[in-house]
């Protein structure tokens, strides 16, 4: 059973888009952009995890809190909205595309990048370039 998650992130409040292989949508709950609150709304799922959020100011310490808790995290490149800002949409977006076209090589942060912060995020950013489709 393999879950992919979309994620769009704000300082607030994140929103989860969660599908199935068959690209079925299961849920889309918004959850608080908290350490504790992400990570238990990412554990009450059950089966292969893969997640994907794009490049924001708070990557660097998205990155280091879901790591541990999803079997693959990829970061895209931010790509250019059209029309009105829609949380879901988005993240349904972004689920969906890495559910349909898998990139080639992931781009992540190296493995041992323990303490980065939202405010390191150039610098791991310019080590592992984000996912572009």
């Amino acid at each position: 059973m393999e879950r992919t998650i979309g994620m769009d992130a704000d300082a607030a409040n994140c929103k989860l888009a969660v599908i199935s292989e068959k690209s079925r949508k299961l849920k889309d709950p918004p959850v608080e952009t908290n350490g504790q609150a992400l990570v238990e709304a990412i554990r009450m799922l059950r089966g292969h995890k893969q997640l994907v959020f794009e490049e924001r100011l708070q990557s660097a310490w998205l990155y280091e809190t879901l790591r541990p808790h999803v079997d693959e995290l990829w970061v895209a490149g931010i790509t250019e909205s059209r029309g009105s800002k829609s949380e879901k949409r988005d993240a349904y977006g972004l689920a969906e595309k890495l559910r349909s076209a898998p990139p080639r090589a992931p781009a992540r942060w190296p493995q041992g990048s323990s303490g980065a912060s939202a405010s390191r995020c150039p610098g791991a950013c310019a080590a592992a370039p984000p996912l572009q489709w």
